[in-house]
């Protein structure tokens, strides 16, 4: 059964987006793409593209700033948060009529202590829906993960393109109806891991 709960809050609405953003985040993403390949190699080739032209923004984790949630500012600035980088993902597969969401959680990153517990969300990542499989995809950290000083980023050691329930030890949806997998894992049962 396919669960189609998200949190609408994080989907992005390309109607939001100015037409002159849309129209560049569309004419970038039809540049970078092949319409002979498949969904799914269309997908990796934003993804490859993103992760090696749109930064993680350590400096504004670092000061505690907030999304902008905006898409087109991501893509101007070159860079942003998790929730940034996710929802620019999202919006260029979604020009090419790739279903996606930016789902909202939790990952055991740099910041991540066992001993203080999750009181919100602490990061966001990319699900794609290609021939009728979800697939959770990471174009944040695909770009960089913050460096043992907090002061810049380091390359992923390990592709993120595709989070297989394997690596589901590091990230967990808010709401386990979010985890678009047959058997998803709460969050009251990665404490005990």
């Amino acid at each position: 059964m396919i669960r189609r709960i998200i949190y609408i809050a994080f989907l992005v609405n390309l109607s939001i987006i100015s037409t002159y953003a849309q129209s560049a985040i569309q004419e970038l993403t039809k540049s970078l793409i092949d319409t002979n390949n498949s969904k799914y190699e269309q997908a990796f080739g934003i993804y490859t593209w993103l992760t090696n032209n749109i930064k993680l923004d350590v400096k504004a984790i670092n000061n505690g700033e907030y999304s902008s949630g905006l898409p087109e500012q991501t893509l101007k600035k070159g860079k942003g948060l998790a929730e940034d980088i996710a929802t620019l993902y999202e919006a260029m597969c979604r020009t090419i009529d790739i279903e996606a969401y930016t789902i909202s959680g939790y990952s055991k990153n740099y910041f991540y202590n066992k001993n203080i517990p999750f009181l919100r969300s602490n990061h966001h990542w990319t699900i794609l829906h290609i021939n009728d499989e979800w697939i959770h995809v990471d174009p944040s950290w695909g770009s960089g993960s913050i460096n043992a000083r907090y002061t810049g980023t380091q390359k992923a050691l390990y592709a993120v393109f595709r989070i297989a329930y394997a690596k589901k030890k590091t990230y967990f949806t808010q709401q386990p109806s979010d985890e678009f997998f047959d058997v998803p894992i709460t969050y009251l049962e990665e404490k005990q891991n």
